[in-house]
């Protein structure tokens, strides 16, 4: 549990970064959406170059978040430069390596221009340019385990070794660079049937793309590849290609994708009928399940201290997902958290795909840019329909639904931390931690206050004497930290539970006294 916990902590600052820029992009989008210029145009330079610069800068960070966390993962291990220098080195290796054993059969969507790595093949005189296989968060977990085994190796080097003249960090280095290599070649060898897997779920889901089990089974696929980082292999071929539907105009053009065909019959102020589905749900998830989620979670902190802190990032963040969308930072954050939790998530998303779809609820937007760093379902982009009686019905069905929605996600919160999150079958595993901390602290007596967060409990004692550190940590928490409001014990997604059974210990501690 603890090793688990401690992935929250390394992901902390990537997680920030990320959110940092999906608002970035969403400021360049927002200034450059043609929904938003229907309302108000900006016509000044230095505002539209600044959001130009915000965008670039934004979707840099969103394509290259995997490289991100490795440099995170192997910079906390250590606390060596070397690490870091060894990590960055590893990952360009194995997306060179990769590069060039992967397998040609892989559908071209496989080849991404990652870090500007790229190779110009002039071989039989014609010249065809390679990048490297996109394989998202994977690279990451494997050059960081290479890295950290590298490093823990060359610490380990016996005295009387042939290769002396080389320094442990350097050593550290080049057997890494093989270690990469040879991870690299072996990910090239198995990535296909891997490619495979993703493949079978994009023909399920051609064979009938107005069949609600389809529609299910790519929101699902969508949300668990957009945190793989591979979700341009599930969102191309539907948003752009004639997998996502084909539409012949009036004037005999003809367009294939479901966002292309949208963008089309909008420009000819065509109402879409069916066109739009693979975007609708975002509305929902975006202006609704976020914010629902958010405050669920700030209510949550028992301490009225720590929800001042977190109210003004609180009210940012909502902002910013009505606006523009932090659906990607939310759901890493929640799987991370607890995968039970991210598995309902996932459950309740595939479901809105599939009701929205039986309902006949269509409603896309104007987007033509990378799928990895778009943002579907915002609040300008769904303002634009309300002046189109058309779509009276359409929005007023996302309306409805959504609300369902906020309640749901608000309810599945609180119930999940404060009954699900820890011991789901009822072992007594709680019971013998709350107990164990009870006596760790000192007993219930010497607690003067308990309070809990999503993550950590703080305990406040009247005498820190009697506090036994080393047994906290033993009963399951990552650290213990003294801060002003009292001890602070990061227990991860059971600390709202344990708070619970203390405070009933607590109150029957005190019946018993009386």
């Amino acid at each position: 549990m603890k090793r688990y916990q401690s992935l929250m902590d390394t992901l902390r600052l990537p997680l920030k970064i990320l959110f940092v820029a999906f608002l970035f992009v969403g400021i360049g989008y927002l200034v450059h959406n043609e929904s938003v210029n229907l309302f108000y145009t900006i016509k000044n330079r230095n505002i539209i170059l600044l959001s130009e610069i915000l965008y670039l800068v934004g979707s840099f960070l969103i394509i290259n978040f995997p490289f991100i966390v490795l440099i995170k993962i192997v910079s906390r291990k250590n606390n060596s430069s070397i690490n870091v220098i060894s990590g960055i080195i590893g990952y360009v290796v194995f997306l060179i390596v990769m590069m060039f054993f992967s397998s040609s059969d892989l559908p071209p969507l496989s080849f991404q221009p990652i870090l500007g790595i790229q190779y110009l093949s002039t071989y039989s005189q014609t010249y065809t340019v390679r990048y490297p296989v996109q394989v998202g968060i994977l690279a990451t977990l494997v050059v960081g385990f290479c890295t950290r085994v590298s490093y823990a190796r060359s610490r380990k080097r016996s005295s009387y070794s042939l290769m002396l003249f080389i320094d442990n960090d350097t050593w550290a280095i080049l057997s890494n660079l093989v270690y990469c290599s040879i991870a690299a070649f072996i990910t090239a060898l198995f990535w296909p049937s891997f490619d495979k897997f993703i493949q079978m779920a994009v023909n399920f889901v051609a064979q009938d793309i107005t069949n609600p089990m389809s529609l299910f089974v790519y929101g699902v696929a969508d949300r668990i590849t957009s945190v793989m980082g591979i979700n341009h292999l599930i969102r191309d071929p539907f948003w752009y290609d004639s997998l996502g539907g084909t539409w012949l105009s009036l004037a005999g053009e003809s367009f294939a994708g479901d966002l292309n065909v949208w963008i089309a019959m909008a420009n000819q102020n065509v109402v879409s009928t069916g066109f739009g589905r693979f975007i609708t749900p975002y509305y929902i998830l975006n202006i609704f399940a976020v914010p629902s989620l958010l405050i669920s979670l700030y209510f949550l902190y028992t301490d009225k201290i720590e929800r001042r802190k977190i109210r003004l990032f609180l009210i940012l963040a909502m902002i910013v997902s009505i606006f523009t969308g932090i659906l990607l930072p939310v759901e890493i954050a929640l799987l991370v958290l607890s995968p039970l939790l991210f598995f309902l998530h996932m459950l309740i998303t595939g479901s809105l795909f599939a009701v929205l779809q039986i309902l006949k609820v269509y409603l896309g937007f104007k987007y033509t840019g990378d799928v990895v760093t778009a943002l579907p379902g915002s609040l300008p982009d769904l303002l634009v329909y309300l002046r189109d009686p058309n779509y009276a019905r359409t929005i007023s069905l996302i309306f409805m639904i959504g609300i369902v929605i906020f309640v749901v996600y608000y309810v599945l919160i609180q119930v999940f931390f404060k009954y699900l999150a820890f011991d789901l079958l009822n072992t007594g595993k709680t019971q013998r931690i709350v107990d164990g901390l009870s006596q760790a602290v000192g007993g219930v007596d010497n607690i003067k206050v308990i309070h809990a967060s999503p993550l950590r409990l703080t305990v406040q004692v009247n005498d820190i004497t009697l506090i036994n550190f080393d047994e906290i940590l033993k009963l399951g928490a990552l650290r213990v930290v003294e801060t002003r409001a009292g001890f602070a014990m990061v227990f991860g997604a059971s600390s709202i539970m344990i708070r619970r059974f203390m405070i009933k210990k607590i109150a029957e501690s005190k019946r018993v006294d009386s």
